[in-house]
């Protein structure tokens, strides 16, 4: 089997546009694949692991977290088979990646699951509501309830009945849930990667900022809002932006780890610059 990057660098000889695909998979890191080598595809996946536990993505790809982290490093070259392996326990969007590369519906062992992807970010992207149902439906409370309908999500989440309702449906119908009866099962995770559809992340982001706003108006004693407007140099201001990606990471992992899942929230984060226009 070739190399990781050996293939990708077959699939430029073969006319594939692989800058493109990468930039369509995660724009901020495919400058890292620039150009295609074994050193490059380290730093490309290391990218993507961001602050994920190598312990956590070692027991996805059921490797072992030292031969994880050669390949991480680049003592090892990851053969095509182990990337694909590593790329999926990292990102678990193994199928979009070669979605972007050929014809996905060729190859059986990821039709399936790319068509899944889909029909789950989809749903996520035209029904922002859904993330929200997801998370309620994943806590402990609603896993061991016997009833669960539209009303019941609905007191939850503030919401109206009927935006829980058209939530449920397309969810069962996108896979993300088993309807039984009385109640809905979490049967699959719902993609909300937004990396890949920049247009309707935009969209999910404003729907979400004034859901926010709308809760500030009734802020429960739990809630926490707030905000600093202050002049900083340009070198500072970079670093704060690097400050609010870091913490971003940090709270991803401490999302994932954390059990009993007991509650949801959500978090919005913002930061603007107003500038003096050049010339003035």
């Amino acid at each position: 089997m070739p190399t990781a990057a050996t293939a990708l660098r077959a699939c430029s000889r073969a006319g594939i546009d692989v800058p493109a695909a990468l930039h369509a998979f995660s724009a901020d890191t495919a400058i890292l694949l620039d150009p295609i080598n074994d050193e490059n595809v380290a730093a490309w996946l290391r990218a993507q692991l961001g602050d994920q536990p190598i312990t956590r993505v070692a027991a996805r790809a059921r490797l072992s977290r030292f031969r994880i982290s050669r390949f991480l490093n680049g003592q090892t070259r990851p053969r095509l088979p182990e990337f694909f392996i590593l790329l999926h326990a990292l990102t678990e969007r193994l199928a979009d990646f070669v979605a972007l590369l050929v014809d996905v519906r060729q190859i059986p062992r990821l039709a399936a699951e790319h068509a899944k992807l889909a029909a789950s970010r989809r749903a996520a992207f035209a029904h922002p509501w859904t993330s929200a149902v997801v998370a309620l439906l994943d806590t402990d409370a609603f896993r061991k309830r016997g009833a669960v309908d539209a009303e019941v999500l609905a007191e939850a989440l503030g919401t109206e009945s009927s935006v829980a309702q058209q939530c449920l449906d397309v969810l069962t119908e996108a896979g993300v849930l088993r309807r039984r009866p009385g109640r809905y099962v979490l049967r699959a995770p719902l993609v909300t990667d937004t990396r890949i559809a920049p247009e309707q992340a935009l969209a999910l982001r404003r729907h979400w900022a004034a859901v926010s706003s709308e809760r500030l108006a009734s802020a429960g004693a739990v809630d926490w809002f707030g905000y600093s407007v202050f002049s900083v140099s340009r070198a500072d201001y970079l670093k704060m932006r690097q400050l609010y990606a870091d913490f971003y990471q940090s709270l991803r992992g401490l999302i994932a780890d954390s059990q009993p899942s007991e509650t949801v929230g959500l978090l919005t984060l913002h930061l603007v610059q107003w500038s003096m226009p050049e010339g003035k």
